[in-house]
């Protein structure tokens, strides 16, 4: 789950439930900045998958918690 703790009004409304992998990425991020190249090649690494599906993930990742205004 993620919350946004910066935030002065914590609104519960607003928690975002993770898969295990999303998680795994989102912890192994933390403050970093990170390129997409970069969140690509430590999934291709965890989970040993080939670099389209991984780039797609990632993509589809990114989007979602863009559209969510977890990360801009």
């Amino acid at each position: 789950m993620l919350l946004n703790l910066k935030s002065s009004d914590v609104n519960l409304s607003k928690v975002f439930r993770l898969s295990s992998s999303a998680a795994w990425l989102w912890k192994k991020i933390g403050d970093a900045e990170v390129s997409e190249d970069l969140l690509v090649s430590w999934i291709r690494d965890e989970y040993e998958v080939g670099e389209v599906e991984a780039k797609q993930d990632v993509s589809t990742l990114l989007n979602v918690w863009k559209s969510h205004g977890i990360i801009s």
